[in-house]
Formats: structure tokens, C-alpha cells, sequence
């Protein structure tokens, strides 16, 4: 028989950065975007059932994720989490049906959020991180809310310890290009790094009508098309360590300043209150005074009237001239109204597709009460007017990433950091793990050195000079922890477990220099 079940939302990639403290987990939307074939099969239009994420975390190999939460017979069946991310879709708290007793937590409307900080890390413990997935069940069709597993080796469980950044490490550099971009929106661009991935390389962040954007290899490739998250949002694919992310602004004034003169009058700038004749525009503008006529304006609306005045409104986005609309209260064809009821405005004066005649922002001009003089625009006053702009297909943006590195002038200087870690070693170490197979006696010993250079070499002496051990800092090492991390197991080369009593370290780093320092060990 081909039984079909309602299946859990498919496991998100989960990828880590850590620092001295810190450990931060990143994952992708894939569970959002995959639909539950058996509900697929019911119904197409409530196959996509996810509804949130939740972190855990494990201290002990998968064995706990946290807090227990049993059910009414009291057995364990699951674990209370970090932190939980859902939609804002207006299903919260428990499901309608339950589990011998127990109802599954779908959330409080917080917002999906595809990144967490655990700031609680100890450097050098062990730490086994799940991001799950689950769907918000279906009452109706008596199905209970379901979530993705968490096994290790999955790709959404990772094994994490935190640690310091190597002495010398220069990180990954990751910025806009302003040189090389066409920048016109007025949003934010920013980047979430998996500094191990990054590479040397120049990218291309295009934009399409639609409010969607891609990503480029500046010599041509393209690695994504048509991403949808245009408002902040941290969903974006992850490409050579880099996720970007975009915050669009939507069309309305930002600012308006004078760049030139000093007049005792402010402006207002706001949507022209008629919608049927409002058309935004794009566009910052600088409105330039003269002593003489250099324009003329539609005058109070009336299409039919043009005055001359003395100021002409450019538009800077696109270098050139915007006609004008006119509303002069006092009739001066001046801007210098000092009537706060009634001030002068003017409007640039557009047309829409269709060739209709539109108004765009309305900039009005007061009088600031507060000064001794009345000093109205004069020539050579620049009012500067921004407003701020969705990204746009007139926008391109080049990103030029450089890898992390290691400045050994830099590591030079901060040999001295080098320090083995718990000095002394009393009896164990706060990152040692519990081997569960041992009933009696205790596991493996461990002490670190830290604050190393990526690679080098490091040699433990008696006080006599005899050689302990030879430990291989490098990627691939059995005892590498970290490029800045290096632990050791109190083992002789032979094999031996090390009587107490101190000991010599001696670290080469091959173009950077060495150190020696001691350590104790009271067992």
C-alpha cells in the first residue's frame, strides 16, 4: 500500500560563525518554500503549512536540548528552546489538539527571523546547536502540528566551540564599491559574513520593476535571480560566506536643507494633497534663487497663467529642469510670505504617462518666527530637497569582498596573548565532555592553548627538559580545535597519562616568532 502522511517542514541549512563569547547561527527559507505533498494532494492552496522556526541547544551531544516537557504521564517529549521565530499571521499560543495532554507551542507573532545570537557560550566548550522547523496542524483534518527532526549530522545540527580569533587575523572585508555603483535608491545594504567562506571577488546587486533583486559575479555569472526579500527581511541565499541584505525605502520626503544662503524661512515637503493629481517622483531637487527672471510658473492652479520668477526648480537625480506650479497667496510672485496661514508653495509641475498634467511634492515655505529679521530667499540660495527612493532598475550596486588573512607584523606583537587554559589544571576542565559509556572513574582530560597563530608548532617539556609531547596546530589535526585553539589531552607521546607537577610549553610559528611559558597540573 502507498500509505502518504502530513510530513514536518523540511529541515532548514543551518551555518555558524563564532567569536570570543558568541556564537551566531544563520539558516535559509527552504522550509518556507517547500510544500507537504500530502496536503498538496488534498488541497494546493494549504500545502504550505510552515509556520515557524525554533533554536535549540545541546550540551550534551544531542542527548538534552534544554528543558524537558513531558506530557501528562510524565514522559519526556520535547525540549523547551532558545528562542522561537513564526509568522505574524495571527496563530499564536497552543494548537487546538494535543499529545496525551500536551499542546505544541506555535508561537507569539513575533516575525520570522533566520539568524540567532547566543551570547551564554563558554570559549572552548562544546555545543550542539538545532534550528527546526514545524507547520501550524490542521484541526480540521485532525492533524496535529509537526516538526522537523533534530539528528546529528543533519543539516540542521551543527557542533559549535566558541573561541578567540588567532593573534595577527585581519577579517574578511565585505563593502559597496561606490566608485564603481550607480547608487539612486536611498535604502540600506548590508551583509551578514561567514568569514571561512569568503573569497576575493567583485559582485553585482541589480534590481527589476518588480521589487525583486540579483546577484552577479561582476564578469558576468549570474549566482541568483528574482530574491524576493526587498524590506530587510534576513531570508537571502548565502554565496561565497556572503548574505546580502536589502531595505528598500518606499517614495516620500526625507529632508529639505538650504546648501547655500541662510534665509530665515523653512520648508515642509509632503504628497500634494489631491491624489488624483499626485504623482511622486524619484527624484531630489534643488530649487536655485536669482536676482532676476530666470523661469516661469503656472500660477494658482491655473494652467492657463504663467509668471515669471525669479528661482527654477532642477531635478538632480536626472539633470534636468522641472516645470513649475505656483501658489503665491499675496500675489508678489515672491517667495516671501511671511503668512504662516497661508505660505508660498510651489510644486514641480510633471505629466504621467498618458500626457496628463500632475503635481509632485509640495514645498512650502515659512517664515521661522524665531529670528530678529525677515530675510527671504535671495540670489544664489540653493534649497536642497531630498526624498527618499526605492531601489530601482536604475540601480546597480558592485560589492567587493576580500578573505580574512593574517597580518604577522600584527601577530608579532601579540605573542604575549599565547596562554594555556585552566592554569592550573585542578582535577578537570569546564569543557570536558562526559563520556556516557563510563559508569565509573571519569572521561578524557583536556587543557587548551589559545590565542595561537592558524598554524604552528607546540612542545611540552618537564622541568628537566624532557620531551612530553608535540602537538601540530594545523586544519586536520586531531587536537585542532580552532585557527587560535589547540587542546591536549595530558597524554604523554607514549602514550602515557602525565604525572602533576609543571610543565614548559614551547610554540613555534614559522615566519612570526616562538614563546615559552608554563603551566601546572594538579590532578
Amino acid at each position: 500500500m502507498n500509505y502518504r502522511f502530513a510530513r514536518p517542514p523540511v529541515q532548514p541549512n543551518v551555518r555558524y560563525v563564532t567569536e570570543s563569547g558568541k556564537v551566531i547561527l544563520y539558516w535559509d527559507d527552504l522550509a518556507e518554500k517547500t510544500p507537504d505533498p500530502f496536503l498538496m494532494s488534498l488541497d494546493p492552496s494549504i500545502a504550505y503549512d510552515f509556520e515557524g522556526y525554533k533554536v535549540y541547544r545541546s550540551e550534551d551531544r544531542g542527548v538534552t536540548w534544554g528543558a524537558a516537557i513531558t506530557d501528562a504521564y510524565g514522559r519526556v517529549i520535547g525540549w523547551q528552546p532558545l528562542a522561537q521565530f513564526d509568522l505574524i499571521d495571527g496563530i499564536t499560543g497552543f494548537s487546538g489538539l494535543d499529545i496525551e495532554g500536551t499542546h505544541f507551542y506555535l508561537g507569539d507573532d513575533v516575525g520570522l527571523q533566520h539568524y540567532f545570537i547566543d551570547s551564554t557560550v563558554i570559549n572552548g566548550k562544546h555545543y550542539w546547536y538545532a534550528v527546526t522547523a514545524y507547520d501550524r496542524g490542521f484541526d480540521s483534518l485532525g492533524l496535529i502540528p509537526l516538526e522537523s527532526p533534530k539528528i546529528l549530522g543533519s543539516p540542521n545540527v551543527v557542533e559549535v566551540v566558541p573561541t578567540e580569533n588567532p593573534i595577527g587575523y585581519v577579517p574578511p572585508e565585505v563593502k559597496i564599491d561606490s566608485s564603481l555603483s550607480t547608487i539612486i535608491g536611498t535604502g540600506e545594504i548590508c551583509f551578514d559574513v561567514l568569514p571561512q567562506d569568503v573569497i576575493k571577488e567583485t559582485y553585482k546587486i541589480t534590481f527589476n520593476p518588480d521589487t525583486t533583486y540579483n546577484i552577479l559575479i561582476a564578469s558576468g555569472d549570474t549566482l541568483y535571480k528574482n530574491i524576493e526579500y526587498f524590506r530587510g527581511e534576513d531570508g537571502g541565499p548565502f554565496f561565497n560566506g556572503i548574505r546580502v541584505i536589502v531595505k528598500t525605502d518606499t517614495t516620500e520626503p526625507d529632508t529639505s536643507y538650504w546648501v547655500q544662503g541662510a534665509p530665515t524661512f523653512y520648508t515642509q515637503v509632503k504628497k500634494y494633497a489631491m491624489p488624483a493629481l499626485f504623482l511622486p517622483q524619484n527624484a531630489d531637487y534643488e530649487i536655485r534663487f536669482a536676482d532676476t527672471t530666470v523661469d516661469s510658473a503656472y500660477y494658482n492652479f491655473n494652467p492657463a497663467v504663467k509668471v515669471p520668477v525669479n528661482f527654477e526648480i532642477w531635478n538632480v537625480t536626472d539633470n534636468k529642469k522641472e516645470e513649475i506650479m505656483f501658489v503665491d497667496p499675496d500675489h508678489d510672485t515672491l517667495i516671501a510670505s511671511t503668512n504662516l496661514l497661508s505660505p508660498d508653495k510651489i510644486y514641480p509641475f510633471v505629466y504621467d504617462s498618458l500626457g496628463n498634467p500632475k503635481v509632485s511634492w509640495e514645498i512650502a515655505f515659512y517664515y521661522d518666527t524665531t529670528s530678529d529679521t525677515i530675510l527671504p530667499p535671495q540670489a544664489g540660495d540653493i534649497l536642497y530637497v531630498r526624498i527618499k527612493k526605492p531601489f530601482s532598475p536604475r540601480d546597480t550596486i558592485y560589492v567587493v569582498s576580500t578573505p580574512e588573512g593574517l597580518d604577522k607584523e600584527t601577530a608579532k606583537s601579540e605573542l604575549d596573548k599565547i596562554a594555556v587554559v585552566p592554569n592550573p589544571y585542578v582535577v578537570g576542565a569546564k569543557w570536558e565532555l562526559r563520556n556516557e559509556q563510563i559508569k565509573y572513574g571519569r572521561g578524557p582530560m583536556e587543557i587548551h592553548f589559545i590565542n595561537l597563530p592558524p598554524e604552528c608548532t607546540i612542545r611540552i617539556y618537564t622541568l628537566t627538559g624532557e620531551l612530553v609531547d608535540v602537538l601540530h596546530h594545523e586544519p586536520g589535526d586531531d587536537e585542532y580545535i580552532s585557527p587560535s585553539t589547540q587542546k591536549w589531552n595530558l597524554i604523554t607521546q607514549e602514550g602515557q597519562e602525565i604525572a602533576y607537577g609543571i610543565y614548559i610549553y614551547h610554540v613555534d610559528a614559522p615566519g612570526i616568532g616562538e614563546k615559552i611559558g608554563k603551566f601546572a597540573v594538579i590532578k
